[in-house]
């Protein structure tokens, strides 16, 4: 179960998962390696500190990959961090990615269905084809449905890639309407996919 940052509190042992946004090996003042994670749900980032085989877990874990957590939150000069006794990347199945990024406004249902609009009034049959081959791949649909449109500053919302795709294709078919004759309105939806 993810326990988010927010809901943390100091000396409260925690196992939970966390965006590994990055990793520092350093030295203490007594020649000690150690590593220093930086680490972040939707709710906010908070630091962890691991001092049991920092080289070796190094070597293990990833940044920009999802991590689950085992350590002691505490207070450091007035912010909370975690001293971590155990790191390992998570599986894909034990992560929420609604946990990290917020979803896209509406839900993603709602851009589903407006995508599936999109492709529905398609009318070249060969587009249309296209356009449905697609969306009958299961596992493209489930990473399209829910992976963000960008890092920071656009679409960077589960959902977001899917948000902009059907936005795009809204937009091209509008420029198409307004150039007639000039633009094939299905290709262009089809190509802004």
């Amino acid at each position: 179960m993810k326990i988010m940052k927010k809901d943390m509190k100091p000396n409260q042992q925690v196992t939970t998962f966390f965006a590994l946004e990055s990793m520092q090996l350093r030295k203490s003042k007594k020649n000690d390696n150690f590593l220093v994670l930086g680490l972040y749900d939707k709710t906010g980032k908070i630091n962890g500190y691991l001092w049991h085989e920092p080289v070796e877990m190094a070597a293990t874990i990833k940044e920009r990959t999802i991590v689950k957590v085992r350590g002691i939150v505490t207070m450091v000069n007035g912010s909370l961090t975690i001293n971590v006794g155990r790191i390992r990347t998570a599986e894909k199945r034990e992560v929420d990615m609604g946990d990290f990024l917020d979803t896209v406004p509406g839900g993603i249902n709602l851009w589903y269905g407006r995508l599936l609009k999109v492709v529905g009034n398609i009318g070249d049959i060969s587009c249309k084809r296209l356009a449905q081959a697609v969306l009958d791949d299961s596992c493209f649909v489930d990473f399209f449905m829910t992976a963000p449109g960008g890092i920071r500053i656009q679409h960077h919302c589960v959902g977001g890639l899917l948000e902009h795709t059907v936005s795009f294709m809204e937009l091209s078919a509008q420029f198409a309407d307004r150039h007639p004759g000039l633009i094939d309105r299905d290709l262009i939806q089809v190509g802004a996919s």
